[in-house]
């Protein structure tokens, strides 16, 4: 039965795609689906588990946006080859949620067999499974009204050692934005769950933790690779601690020993309008056309670039070194600031 890529080895792509640069960019930046494997994904990983004689199938990857695209791509050819209509629209809602979920379009197929599903932002609902709080039985905790989202802010903490781990950011997230549009009052950590970057002490924190509880030679690497985990994305950097946690059983220490992997996180500063560089003073916006449009760090290490786009305030200490001359000369060709200032 031909369902999916694992069916016939990609042999439907190659009738699309010739070379590996001809795949779309999503694929390419995700990297292909691997073989399909539960050791490796679970059943959430795919749009349906297909029951199979001797075993249970799963079909259509969703794990990312590269998966989702070509299981798309596959289900308008092999849509008609489910064994029954129920599988069929289960992978289509499914697949119809992971294009919402990875910003994509659905594909016409997907579209018509997932037709009683309802597109909705994710946090739109403003509720989420919670079990055992608020009225007793209710299987939400809702945060809706100004009371409700009162009780919730106040129990914040409470609520969110019951929740799990992957729930927990989606509440804070949720309760974050309800409370905004109330123009109420948000618990003080809550940042630590809504961030949009790494909390550098709170990633070391949680770094040190895991080095006390896994094997020393693990310990090491992890140290190793501490500061560069640091700079990942923050979502990255809470899956990179997440893998950690799952490998050497971790997950029971959360929050008792461990902090979450989820509560590494943090609100970058604004940056300021106006940037100093050697006495003088350019609005950032320029600053970082010249760093990305014309170049003007290349002499640098990449690393030294990128401190210097995000803190040009550094040039200050060099300000009578060559460093600083050769960027003010630049600057000068290019207009932003005049001869002699």
């Amino acid at each position: 039965m031909l369902l999916d890529m694992y069916d016939d080895r990609g042999a439907l792509l190659q009738q699309y795609f010739r070379r590996n640069e001809d795949y779309p960019e999503e694929v390419q930046r995700s990297g292909m689906p691997k073989t399909a494997s539960l050791d490796d994904f679970g059943p959430e990983d795919y749009a349906v588990m297909v029951p199979m004689k001797d075993h249970i199938k799963p079909t259509f990857p969703i794990m990312d946006e590269g998966a989702t695209m070509l299981s798309c791509l596959y289900f308008e050819h092999t849509h008609s080859n489910f064994p029954n209509d129920t599988l069929r629209k289960t992978a289509a809602v499914n697949l119809r949620k992971a294009c919402d979920q990875f910003d994509l379009d659905p594909t016409p197929m997907v579209t018509k067999f997932a037709a009683e599903y309802q597109e909705t932002p994710r946090l739109s609902s403003l509720r989420i499974p919670y079990p055992d709080q608020a009225i007793q039985g209710t299987s939400f905790f809702p945060v809706s009204t100004p009371e409700q989202i009162k009780t919730a802010s106040s129990n914040f903490d409470k609520i969110m050692r019951k929740l799990d781990s992957f729930e927990r950011r989606e509440f804070a997230l949720n309760l974050e934005k309800a409370a905004a549009e109330h123009e109420l009052d948000m618990p003080e950590n809550i940042s630590n769950w809504t961030g949009n970057q790494v909390d550098l002490m709170g990633f070391m924190e949680a770094i040190e933790q895991r080095v006390a509880r896994v094997p020393y030679e693990i310990g090491v690497v992890l140290r190793k690779t501490a500061d560069e985990a640091a700079n990942l994305p923050a979502d990255e950097a809470a899956n990179f601690l997440r893998t950690i946690d799952e490998e050497f059983g971790l997950e029971p220490l959360w929050d008792r020993e461990i902090r979450d992997p989820e509560s590494i996180r943090a609100f970058a500063p604004a940056a300021p309008a106006v940037v100093k560089i050697a006495d003088m003073e350019i609005p950032r916006d320029q600053w970082e056309t010249a760093c990305r449009d014309f170049d003007i760090l290349a002499p640098f290490e990449p690393s030294v670039q990128q401190e210097l786009l995000k803190n040009p305030e550094v040039l200050e200490h060099y300000k009578d070194h060559p460093i600083a001359g050769y960027i003010v000369e630049r600057l000068q060709e290019l207009g932003i600031v005049p001869d002699g200032n």
